[in-house]
């Protein structure tokens, strides 16, 4: 009856194969009042450890830890619990089937209020962090092609006639950091396998229809190109190994906006999973040559967490910048030569924000897209000239007083040391 097995800090348990309402019915009342006193039980535990200075009895709950890991743990076992009650029923009952892969991932519309653009089981801790939704600054938001669309631990906002994210949001805490660090959720593990396919969202497809256009999908991306960075032909001085590497480094794919290792890193098992399959919606992607993608836009994302250990917790915008919306650049296919509906961005933003000293702090990244290796803190800008590119206003809800934020940036974000050793978020 126990068929299938899942691993949580660090151990492995059988799960029953009972129908999804039971198993769901069961989690929401016994068994989560079991994880909340057993966390409660540990935390006693941890304040005795820390007094006494008594090595207690391994297990799962006692095993000695030095003293900055204990607290780490505790700290990020308080978070769980305010990510857990953050979610309403019909979220944690929505997570747990589409982490058990019963049903499909969906997102869901905006609600009204300051609040309603928020991810679904964002606490006020991380809505609030973001300082409101990035607004078009200079035009009225087209509510016909946008699309604000809410996923359990993002949030994105898609123009569904130009197809393509505007913005993607989402946060990484001291849960999320630890996730990562403790390296229980690689690709390797079953449970966080990078899913086969993009999906496409059913809002997208939905609005789509209403306004007669093609929705993109995953297959718009496969084997295709940017034409201002053509595939090379041999001769002419370029050899076979030449035109092979550049089609490998020029070749387009789906590029996460908000990230799939940040993503699977967040919350409990269930919430990771879900989080990681949601992110893999076509909402979510833009198209990106191959050497932009890793290392260079890896390497932001992966340096988000260092920025996360060092700050306790941040907050990331990210989205693509086209000079020319109306004559952008689309991809082709490579058989063909067949433009699709997808555009190319010619940049990629990233504004992340965080408390640094006691005051909000934040940082730009203005990437260029395309097929180099680039550091990126060389393109670090302060969250204005992001701004400027793009007509988004970004924290438009920070006091007056802090709109210096966006006017410069702390040097500090470019000396933050990597998290661990060999950090390179590739997968990302």
């Amino acid at each position: 009856m126990f068929t299938k097995v899942k691993r949580f800090a660090g151990l492995y348990y059988a799960q029953p194969r009972l129908p999804s309402g039971v198993i769901s019915g069961l989690r929401r009342t016994w068994l989560g009042l079991q994880l909340q006193r057993a966390i409660a039980l540990w935390l006693i535990r941890v304040a005795q450890n820390l007094k006494d200075r008594v090595r207690p009895r391994r297990s799962f709950l006692t095993a000695p830890m030095k003293t900055p890991r204990l607290l780490a743990l505790a700290f990020a076992s308080l978070s769980l619990i305010g990510l857990a009650s953050a979610a309403t029923k019909t979220d944690t009952a929505y997570i747990q089937q589409v982490a058990d892969g019963e049903i499909p991932a969906a997102g869901v519309p905006a609600k009204k209020g300051k609040t309603g653009w928020w991810a679904r089981s964002w606490s006020k801790t991380d809505g609030n962090g973001f300082f409101g939704q990035p607004k078009p600054m200079t035009a009225t938001e087209n509510g016909d092609t946008n699309l604000i669309i809410r996923y359990t631990r993002f949030a994105t906002e898609y123009d569904v006639e130009f197809h393509s994210p505007i913005w993607g949001a989402y946060t990484i805490d001291a849960t999320t950091l630890q996730n990562d660090l403790d390296g229980e959720r690689p690709a390797s593990n079953p449970d966080f396998a990078r899913p086969g396919q993009f999906f496409q969202e059913p809002l997208i497809v939905a609005r789509s229809k209403l306004l007669n256009v093609d929705a993109a999908s995953h297959g718009t991306f496969t084997s295709s190109y940017d034409p201002r960075f053509p595939f090379l032909k041999v001769g002419s001085g370029v050899t076979a190994a030449e035109a092979k590497d550049a089609k490998a480094d020029r070749s387009i794919q789906r590029g996460h906006m908000v990230p799939n290792n940040a993503m699977k890193c967040q919350g409990t098992i269930e919430q990771g999973q879900a989080a990681q399959i949601e992110s893999f919606s076509v909402a979510n992607i833009v198209p990106q040559m191959a050497k932009s993608n890793a290392p260079t836009w890896s390497g932001l994302e992966s340096a988000c967490f260092d920025w996360a250990k060092e700050l306790t917790q941040v907050w990331m915008i990210v989205g693509p910048v086209y000079r020319n919306r109306e004559a952008p650049t689309f991809i082709k296919k490579v058989k063909g030569d067949t433009d699709q509906v997808t555009p190319s961005p010619d940049e990629l933003f990233y504004v992340v924000i965080a408390q640094r000293n006691g005051k909000t702090s934040a940082i730009g990244f203005l990437l260029p897209h395309k097929p180099d290796i680039l550091d990126f803190r060389a393109y670090a800008v302060p969250v204005d000239v992001i701004e400027q590119k793009t007509g988004i206003n970004f924290m438009p809800e920070i006091p007056e007083a802090n709109n210096l934020v966006e006017a410069a940036f702390d040097q500090a974000w470019l000396r933050t040391p990597p998290r661990k050793a060999g950090a390179s978020g590739d997968d990302h």
